[in-house]
């Protein structure tokens, strides 16, 4: 669809962390960071030698605009990933607990998620001067706080997965109230 009319532009997301209203609990940064919270605990799915890409909601909104404001013929039929570094899931774990002051304490869960993955955010660098700037580790403070704050609670409908069920299985005994009827 994309022509000189028309500009498409792809921005990938690396894992996103960091406080929001619409807050997501089943990424890691975020659900290690609440594992802490409520637990005192952080459970890996995996061996923690894996890769994953991280970056904060700001800026990902922020690379965002920078995307839609750029000139068309910069942009165009493109694909630009953001990203601010790659981390192993352990050591993803121990910045958690560092970064809160408090006992590097983990299980191993038994779901095991084995992906692994790493991206580079050089193009969308080289290209539109586009660089993250919040780090992990604020974005643990921010979520940590929100938490000890009550800015943030944690729900069902932060977590993708619960929260669908629950509304699949509200429609379904709706469906089924409204048979009786």
């Amino acid at each position: 669809m994309a022509d000189q009319n028309f500009t498409v532009a792809i921005l990938r997301q690396a894992t996103v962390f960091g406080f929001s209203y619409k807050m997501r609990f089943d990424t890691l940064v975020n659900s290690m960071t609440m594992d802490m919270f409520v637990q005192k605990k952080i459970i890996l799915k995996g061996d923690g030698s894996e890769y994953r890409p991280f970056v904060h909601v700001k800026d990902t909104s922020n690379a965002l605009i920078r995307l839609m404001e750029a000139e068309s013929d910069l942009v165009n039929k493109k694909i630009y990933n953001i990203a601010i570094e790659n981390v192993k899931v352990y050591d993803l774990a121990k910045r958690v607990c560092n970064t809160l002051n408090m006992p590097f304490n983990t299980e191993f869960g038994t779901w095991v998620d084995k992906r692994n993955y790493r991206v580079s955010a050089e193009k969308i660098k080289r290209e539109l001067g586009f660089t993250p700037k919040i780090s992990i580790e604020e974005g643990i403070k921010e979520i940590y706080k929100a938490l000890e704050n009550e800015a943030l609670k944690v729900d069902d409908k932060h977590f993708t997965v619960k929260w669908y069920k629950k509304l699949i299985e509200e429609r379904n005994s709706y469906l089924v109230n409204t048979t009786d009827v």
